[in-house]
């Protein structure tokens, strides 16, 4: 079985199992980290320099988003998967999105930086896709 035939028997599995809105948003939590990673490649200079906050509001954003994804998730597929901080992911969106005027920036660089790339893997390895794809 290749990569791609792995992936489309788990993701129709957790439809099957969750529903599809279940797999629409772990799938929207992989696209969302993928795109904090572009961002984090940029580097810290980039993300600190623009005098509009721009890159850090498109940082805040994505988590948000995936905050937001996270609560989709039911408690069965979450217990399923307890190295995923599914509570501390939507927290920190609730965090960012109704206390947005006291946003410590440092955390949500750290938060992207160290945090998303394992917790990115882990959503991975949920939809069937291997760890170097």
């Amino acid at each position: 079985m290749t990569g791609q035939d792995l992936a489309f028997a788990t993701q129709a599995t957790i439809a099957r199992e969750h529903g599809e809105r279940v797999l629409e948003a772990l799938v929207h939590i992989d696209t969302f980290m993928t795109r904090t990673a572009r961002l984090v490649a940029r580097g810290r200079d980039w993300y600190d320099a623009d005098v509009d906050e721009v890159p850090r509001l498109a940082c805040e954003a994505l988590i948000i988003k995936v905050g937001d994804a996270a609560t989709r998730i039911p408690v069965a597929l979450r217990e399923q998967h307890p190295e995923i901080p599914w509570t501390l992911m939507s927290d920190m969106r609730n965090h960012l999105t109704h206390v947005y005027d006291v946003t410590d920036y440092e955390i949500v660089w750290d938060t992207l930086e160290s945090d998303f790339p394992d917790v990115h893997l882990q959503v991975r390895a949920i939809l069937g896709h291997p760890a170097d794809t």
